[in-house]
């Protein structure tokens, strides 16, 4: 309303402040002179929903007055910019405008998307008191908001969320906001109506009645068992969740685009005939609501996408669907009967737990020119035989009864196996593109590996999980990338011959119980990352991880991961008869599970790994410390000391000038690595700890004033 006068602070020095500064608050309209009228309206309605805006007064200074009449220009905009403006808040703040001012109560009552979460409104604005109170102050909010409405307002769109209790079963509050937008040619009606008690909700009759609706989505409702497509004939998008009272659902609108079937209980049969569905989902992976489900039919000439997930009790499915591009369906490893034969052009396709067969597969799988195939759980399947060009990514997982896999794909990019307890041919000397690779529990042997991996040019990432077979590989590739290698016992030597070799992780390291790892690497390599399993300390144990770590030294950043610090910390008596195997590191990254770390041993011990390293990292849960280190040349006058006298090169303890500890907060970590450093260094000079400084003189630290 124009003349409406809003008290303001004054305004910050920056002219292009959006009301970050609480110094600004509802005067930032002002402060944007320079910025559109709507863009000026929008950071004030921004900052109003924040709430921002004060009580109104009026203001003596003639500044503030030409000021107000900057704000008061907002009024003046269409009510159509002011909606588009509502657009860019959340929902609880829109709903709050209700209050700010008389404008925005006007512009509220007619702006065309409603949208009330309990849950939302309780964390932001706090309603108080016992599950049954908080609900009937929700509901009354509902109710009140309702009396601000304009009585021939149009509404786009009605989203409501709410939580019942058993007290709470139904409540006309609800119903008259329903009533309320299906009379005034509601479009989306999105409800979902939480129980407790896991009751339903009745959903109220004027829903069937509505000609407008083109999108509804349910949950928590109790449906009666009629055609809900016939009573609503402009819908296009259905979702029914956790829904009750279905038996059958029947569906044959031409105007259907999408259908959503989740948790919904009781529901026996489905049978769809919808010329321009595109996309079906039905099923939830947490319930097991599909036991007593026995048959789903499914036609359509533009339907592209069908998921059928976690199918218990589904017994046939058919479908036929000229034009689909992905299907998926989940089981649970009982007969099914599964007839995609008319689906010609499928292009992705996922069976998880289907209990299929050799001759099933033949028939309906290798017809098909897929781009995407995932066989996961498939246990019946012995023997597979995949013939085709268009080919780009291949899961096979956990078929554990697989015998022989040929796939003859030329221009396969992907391919994940999973093995099982029992050796499994797999042939892929076609697939001369394969870019990516994955083998966990493969029976594969040195000599397999050598006659399909290493012939794999192009190959760029590469992952050996579990292959207990292999004992000595050698990698020559140009292109790869990425190696991860991962507890495979019986291997001893890995000879890599990978000029880009980027990354490198070799994990479930249990050096007491696994041959000692011989790496060869011919690669300027960026990243390696080891993972250090639970081992006894033993003094072959530390012998045999400073021969394993010498391999690595070369490269810019070294990852360890274990989960006590213990498995870092290197006795005395082995630094003194070993030489250190990273002393050409500069980055070291320690990622420990237990929270409970002695940094200054375990820095003690890193510092003789990686002499020279300039940075050390610690990631303990989600913080991460660092201390950054810096280093000068040894001054002649203090080659007298003989803490490495005996040694060629002398050790960090000669060099390091200066070190920057960040995110210590513990006291005594602070404290500890504080003496460590001011005792053991010989040049050092400075500490810096955020932001405080301490000098080091005689062995001693100080903090600057």
């Amino acid at each position: 309303m124009k003349g409406e006068r809003i008290l303001r602070p004054k305004l910050c020095s920056n002219t292009r402040c959006l009301g970050s500064r609480k110094t600004c608050g509802i005067a930032l309209a002002a402060h944007c002179r320079r910025e559109s009228t709507v863009e000026k309206a929008m950071a004030m309605a921004m900052a109003m929903a924040n709430g921002e805006v004060m009580k109104r007064r009026k203001l003596k200074n003639s500044d503030d007055d030409g000021q107000i009449k900057a704000v008061d220009q907002i009024w003046d905009l269409p009510e159509q910019i002011l909606h588009h403006i509502m657009s860019f808040l959340p929902a609880t703040d829109v709903n709050k405008t209700i209050i700010l001012s008389k404008t925005f109560r006007s512009v509220w009552s007619s702006y065309p998307i409603i949208d009330f979460d309990d849950d939302l409104l309780q964390k932001r604005s706090g309603l108080y008191g016992s599950p049954i109170e908080r609900i009937n102050k929700f509901l009354n909010f509902l109710h009140v908001c309702l009396q601000f409405r304009e009585p021939n307002s149009r509404i786009q769109k009605l989203r409501l969320r709410v939580t019942l209790s058993d007290a709470v079963q139904w409540d006309n509050r609800i119903d008259r906001w329903i009533g309320f937008a299906v009379d005034h040619n509601v479009e989306e009606l999105d409800l979902d109506i939480k129980n407790k008690d896991h009751l339903f909700y009745k959903l109220p009759q004027a829903v069937f009645s509505s000609k407008s609706i083109t999108s509804l989505k349910l949950k928590g409702f109790r449906l009666e068992p009629r055609d809900l497509i016939l009573s609503c004939p402009l819908i296009q998008d259905l979702s029914l969740r956790c829904c009750d009272g279905l038996k059958y659902f029947t569906a044959s609108s031409a105007r259907l685009r999408t259908i959503k079937l989740d948790n919904c209980y009781g529901l026996r049969r489905i049978e769809i005939e919808a010329l321009y569905l595109q996309s079906f989902l039905y099923g939830d992976a947490e319930t097991e609501f599909l036991q007593n489900a026995k048959n789903i039919k499914v036609s359509g000439t533009k339907l592209e996408t069908l998921e059928l997930d976690h199918c218990k009790g589904l017994q046939k499915i058919e479908i036929t669907a000229l034009n689909l591009q992905s299907f998926l369906y989940k089981g649970h490893s009982r007969p099914c009967e599964i007839n995609i034969a008319a689906c010609k052009l499928l292009k992705d396709l996922r069976l998880v737990n289907a209990n299929i067969t050799d001759s099933w597969f033949e028939d309906h799988v290798s017809p098909l020119l897929l781009e995407n195939l995932k066989l996961d759980g498939c246990r019946k399947l012995e023997r597979i035989k995949i013939s085709n060009k268009q080919l780009k990514s291949f899961h096979l997982l956990a078929c554990n009864k697989l015998k022989e896999a040929e796939i003859d794909a030329p221009n396969l990019q992907s391919f994940q196996y999973n093995g099982g307890s029992r050796p499994c041919q797999i042939n892929v000397d076609s697939c001369k593109l394969l870019k990516d690779l994955m083998l966990v529990n493969a029976k594969v042997t040195d000599r397999w590996f050598e006659d399909h991996v290493s012939r794999l040019l192009l190959l760029e990432n590469l992952k050996l999980d579990s292959c207990n077979m292999l004992e000595r590989i050698k990698i020559s590739n140009q292109q790869l990338k990425s190696f991860h290698l991962l507890g495979c016992n019986k291997l001893v030597e890995a000879e890599i011959d990978a000029p880009t070799l980027i990354s490198l992780s070799y994990g479930d390291l249990k050096l007491s119980l696994h041959p000692l790892m011989t790496f060869i690497i011919s690669s300027s390599l960026v990243n390696a990352k080891l993972s250090l399993g639970e081992t006894s300390l033993t003094t072959k144990y530390f012998v045999d991880l400073r021969n394993l770590l010498r391999f690595f030294g070369h490269c810019k950043i070294l990852t360890l991961l274990c989960e006590s610090d213990e498995v870092l910390i290197f006795p005395d008596e082995l630094r003194d008869d070993l030489l250190p195997p990273l002393y050409d590191l500069k980055h070291l990254k320690i990622e420990v599970s237990s929270k409970s770390i002695n940094y200054a041993r375990l820095v003690s011990s890193l510092l003789w790994l990686a002499p020279r390293t300039e940075t050390i990292s610690f990631v303990s849960g989600n913080i991460e410390k660092s201390i950054k280190l810096k280093y000068e040349k040894m001054v002649a006058k203090q080659e007298e000391s003989d803490c490495c006298k005996s040694r060629p090169i002398k050790c960090w303890r000669h060099h390091l000038k200066q070190v920057t500890m960040q995110n210590f907060e513990n006291v005594d970590d602070k404290k500890g690595l504080l003496e460590f450093f001011s005792t053991n260094a010989k040049m050092l000079d400075t500490i810096y700890d955020n932001s405080r400084v301490y000098r080091i003189a005689g062995g001693k630290y100080s903090e600057q004033r």
